[in-house]
């Protein structure tokens, strides 16, 4: 269920009298409130149009917009189909287990709590294999703040025209709850508890994952920001990366499975785990 928790204060420069209008540029809904803004702003703007305390940022906060929403349910339909044909696949040449958690992840995939969130701040990242230890990086993020839009414009961009929602968690200090979300192989989605330090290979462990799947190698792990990283969980391989609070850890679909004509599952499925909601 999505909860909406957000004081609204308008501001006359931007903001009209008309500002329910529906002929205006960007309207936002907040707290079922509908509040119009008669040209294109930035995030820093709207952060100013709702009085958003500067120093604080909300993690799980996500600013959705309903162009992406739509794209984000027919990506998640057509997935689904396409795993029903995978199972049907199966099912034809006599695999009947691999068609049936096949099948149950379809049914699983059809259910997940997704939003088409937009990518409206930077994260900085500190760690890559790939880069020499100490370097930093950035990406796109679903969250912000409003002392980030005075950074740089990279922080503070131009919102496109159209209809958006702003979703932010319930509690008063607005952090994600102390747990994570694991998605199973059939896609069932499992409330985690989080602890300090923890590897997301103990936590695996603890879940009792590897006697279902003991030739699991790797998860792909969804952070908040919404970026995602494989990490390696076999006992030859195994990665000491901690399981951070309100990630969404997705046990991939056995790469024996993915023939030529659905190589591409594991990657479609993160795809779509992004935007998990977080305070689903």
């Amino acid at each position: 269920m999505r909860i909406i928790v957000m004081l609204a204060v308008l501001f006359t420069s931007s903001i009209s009298a008309s500002s329910l209008a529906q002929g205006s540029a960007i309207q936002v809904t907040v707290n079922d409130q509908v509040i119009g803004f008669e040209q294109r702003i930035r995030l820093g703007q709207f952060y100013q149009a709702l009085e958003f305390p500067s120093g604080l940022y909300w993690p799980a906060t996500r600013l959705v917009s309903a162009q992406k929403q739509e794209e984000i349910d027919k990506q998640q339909l057509q997935l689904v189909d396409d795993l029903i044909a995978m199972s049907s696949y199966y099912r034809d040449f006599g695999e009947f287990e691999v068609a049936e958690a096949i099948r149950q992840l379809a049914g699983q995939v059809r259910d997940w709590p997704l939003v088409g969130a937009e990518f409206i701040g930077v994260t900085r990242i500190s760690e890559r294999g790939d880069v020499q230890t100490g370097q930093s990086f950035e990406r796109p993020s679903f969250y912000s703040s409003a002392a980030d839009t005075t950074r740089g414009i990279k922080h503070n961009p131009l919102l496109p025209a159209g209809s958006y929602e702003w979703l932010m968690p319930p509690s008063s200090d607005y952090q994600v709850p102390w747990r994570m979300v694991g998605v199973t192989i059939t896609g069932r989605a499992e409330l985690l508890p989080y602890t300090a330090n923890k590897t997301v290979r103990e936590l695996l462990q603890q879940q009792g994952v590897f006697s279902q799947s003991p030739r699991l190698a790797a998860v792909e792990v969804i952070s908040l920001s919404g970026q995602h990283q494989t990490v390696p969980v076999a006992y030859y391989n195994r990665s000491d990366r901690a399981a951070v609070y309100g990630a969404v850890i997705v046990i991939p679909i056995p790469d024996e499975w993915l023939i030529d004509r659905f190589v591409d599952m594991n990657k479609r499925l993160v795809e779509l785990a992004q935007y998990w909601n977080p305070v689903s």
